[in-house]
């Protein structure tokens, strides 16, 4: 066994193709294990470790360090410090640390745990067993029937595909089991839970997906649990009650629960469970005409609710999470933050001050009435397939392949162009830069539907002279392009639309035009 040793200073040491055993020491090292299943210490330092081929151990020691196992089956623990983890190929053991970490199992059958902080653990592809820990932790299961446990803290847990079992913990926890038939305990605290595309959480709206074949079991626990019911379980079938796709509310306490329903409760009727299904009150939503009612969920063992009574409530004021899939959410009335991760998405506002995030796809976003926020992306979680090394965004991407469409509606409206934020993962980012140095980015922008140039702002990066205005040409909608300035022969990058509005009475110098820079802002992410 080869043994390689650092210095004080920042070193690059590579492995052989046998086990190896390699130690950074102190300054900011890059390890890499080669062939062999090797053992890596990064020790002080901010490190990068990768262990390459084989079954490896990697240790990252003191400091904010990147760790990779790369293939074979892996184990990694990131020490002290604000670390960046990836599995790689294999059934991988991750450990985070005290500080908040991000960690991604990546493919394989993976065992991730988050310790203290708050952490962002993505399971990827495979059976994951995923813990957040303490504090409060976003833990998102991704591809495979997967485990994921919140443990401490108010914790956001996402099933994503296949079956899933979620188990919130202690703490206000937010839960939704995504596609599949999964199963949602919500532990101890005051939890929201909700089946995922079987039940978009009662902000889904007129999920196009529906939940065919799936039913998911919802266990509140202790606590004043919200039993989130939205329309999507609509089989798209006009002869069929959707009785294979619902939610079982299985534990459902009148004198603490509630029950979220999206859009008014005249959408709804309750009805005794049909013969066959499990016993209790079963809630449709309210079809047109002679179409048959939609099953949206059974609250087993419970009968004589109400639609007046305290238990169920309605859409307003709060956030609403979407899917991977293509949604269709209206927030209705209240001051919503509606975010709709990934899919072709179609947001509605509402009244009030709304903050809208398309993030991935062809988004379109309606602010509705009142004082909006409007972003076609964003920066995604440090474990987003987006990110680039180091567990940072990747700035060519956000946006890239996008045309999102953005309506403000009545009030004073924000379209964001890009935004800055602070912290180990964060920086400035400008949307809708495609990366593409020889074309100026015609198929990725955001269209502004309703610009009022006595009301409404469009947040960019940087200061006026990074951009230029330009009228649109060709097949793209009539109006100003947003152009990002850049250097030297390289084409203007086309980032945002102004319909309908001329070059001649738009000014990037104006208070119309707000520009930020990299400190630290209030945005929910």
């Amino acid at each position: 066994m080869a043994i390689f040793r650092g210095t004080i200073n920042n070193d690059t040491l590579t492995g052989t193709v046998g086990d190896d055993q390699i130690y950074g020491l102190a300054g900011d090292d890059t390890l890499q294990g080669n062939s062999g299943n090797d053992r890596l210490y990064g020790e002080d330092g901010n490190d990068y470790l990768y262990g390459d081929n084989g079954s490896d151990r990697l240790f990252g020691g003191n400091g904010d360090d990147h760790l990779q196992g790369g293939d074979g089956d892996d184990y990694i623990e990131g020490g002290e410090g604000s670390d960046y983890t990836e599995g790689g190929n294999g059934n991988d053991y991750l450990v985070g640390g005290n500080e908040s970490e991000a960690l991604w199992g990546d493919s394989g059958n993976d065992k991730v745990f988050g310790q203290s902080g708050n952490d962002y653990i993505h399971g990827g592809d495979g059976e994951d067993y995923l813990e957040g820990g303490e504090g409060n932790d976003e833990v998102s299961g991704d591809s495979g029937n997967d485990k994921l446990y919140g443990n401490i803290g108010n914790d956001f847990l996402d099933g994503g595909g296949d079956r899933d079992i979620l188990e919130g913990g202690d703490g206000k926890d937010h839960l939704v089991g995504g596609g599949g038939k999964d199963t949602i305990y919500g532990g101890a605290g005051d939890d929201f839970l909700a089946g995922g595309y079987d039940s978009v959480i009662g902000f889904g709206g007129n999920d196009s997906i529906g939940g065919k074949n799936d039913i998911d079991l919802l266990f509140g626990g202790a606590g004043k649990d919200t039993f989130g019911i939205g329309y999507s379980t609509d089989d798209g079938n006009p002869t069929t009650d959707g009785r294979r796709d619902y939610s079982l509310i299985k534990d459902f306490n009148p004198q603490e629960d509630t029950i979220r329903l999206n859009g008014a409760k005249s959408n709804y009727i309750l009805k005794p469970s049909p013969q066959g299904l499990p016993q209790g009150t079963a809630i449709y939503f309210d079809k047109p005409g002679s179409q048959p009612d939609e099953l949206l969920a059974i609250v087993e063992n419970k009968s004589g609710l109400k639609l007046s009574d305290r238990y169920f409530t309605t859409t307003a004021e709060d956030n609403f999470y979407g899917t991977s899939q293509d949604d269709y959410f209206d927030a209705g009335v209240g001051n919503d933050y509606v975010r709709a991760f990934d899919g072709n998405d179609t947001l509605l506002g509402g009244d009030r001050d709304d903050f809208i995030v398309g993030d991935k796809g062809n988004d379109i976003l309606l602010g509705g009435n009142g004082n909006d926020s409007l972003l076609g992306t964003t920066p995604f979680s440090p474990m987003d397939s987006d990110f680039v090394s180091g567990g940072r965004p990747n700035p060519s991407v956000l946006g890239k392949g996008q045309i999102d469409t953005l309506t403000g509606g009545a009030g004073k409206d924000n379209f964001w162009l890009g935004e800055s934020l602070s912290g180990k993962y964060y920086s400035s980012y400008r949307y809708y830069d495609d990366d593409n140095a020889t074309t100026v980015g015609n198929n990725d922008y955001a269209l502004i539907t309703d610009f009022n140039l006595q009301e409404d702002k469009i947040t960019l990066i940087g200061q006026p002279t990074d951009y230029l205005l330009k009228a649109t040409s060709g097949s793209l909608p009539a109006g100003t392009g947003i152009y990002i300035n850049k250097p030297g022969s390289e084409p203007d990058e086309l980032i945002g639309i102004v319909k309908d509005i001329s070059p001649t009475k738009l000014n990037l110098s104006n208070s119309y035009f707000f520009y930020t820079n990299p400190e630290p802002i209030s945005v929910p992410i």
